[in-house]
């Protein structure tokens, strides 16, 4: 039997880690922009919400749902570009799934951002589900998210591999039985702790190889 494939989005298959780093300048150089946006309201725990946290201080004088508004048309924008993918990211899953392999995202970013950025990119048919916070409901910071995918894909976690840039993940990952991967990305922290805990590192998706599928 063939091992399920659980793949990250952000700085695992896509080079779009640099985007919340500079979230905070981006958002401040287009706050003149704020006062004619349209309200939006989100969940409390939701993506969107949680990236105020990062700018609140600087924007107090705004309304919080007109900048709730302006991140979200940041990040559409951030993800329906088409090449946020990694060197040979569309070539491998097209590989795999050729392979018959069952493939699948599991990210932290919410699902209206993540359909869009596999989609601009050309990989949404690879995928046979996609798990994000707000539509499992729970967040990826917790082991519950890797339970419910555990669940959904109704195998044993010895056949379930998991990729992933950050080291929490992978810790959790382990905590479930799944195989890490580490996968590098030179914008994330602990990496190094990340490849000491994991069962594989790659810094290519070259290197997905039987090695690491078996």
């Amino acid at each position: 039997m063939k091992k399920k494939l659980v793949f990250d989005m952000d700085g695992t298959l896509f080079n779009t880690m640099g985007m919340w780093m500079n979230i905070i300048e981006e958002i401040l150089n287009h706050k003149e922009l704020i006062n004619d946006l349209d309200p939006m309201e989100t969940r409390q725990d939701s993506m969107i919400d949680f990236a105020y946290g990062f700018i609140k201080e600087k924007l107090r004088e705004y309304d919080k749902n007109k900048v709730l508004r302006l991140l979200h048309n940041y990040f559409i924008n951030a993800y329906s570009k088409n090449d946020l993918c990694k060197e040979n990211v569309k070539e491998k899953l097209a590989e795999l799934h050729n392979m018959g392999y069952e493939i699948y995202l599991a990210t932290a970013t919410d699902f209206e951002y993540a359909n869009t950025g596999i989609t601009s990119n050309g990989l949404k048919h690879y995928f046979k589900d996609i798990f994000t916070p707000d539509t499992i409901h729970s967040s990826k910071h917790h082991i519950s998210y890797y339970e419910k995918i555990l669940n959904k894909l109704e195998t044993q976690p010895e056949n379930i591999v998991f990729f992933d840039d950050s080291m929490y993940a992978n810790e959790f990952a382990n905590k479930i039985g799944f195989t890490s991967v580490a996968v590098f990305d030179k914008h994330t922290n602990f990496m190094e702790e990340n490849i000491k805990i994991s069962n594989f590192y790659i810094e290519n998706f070259n290197q997905i190889d039987d090695k690491i599928l078996k």
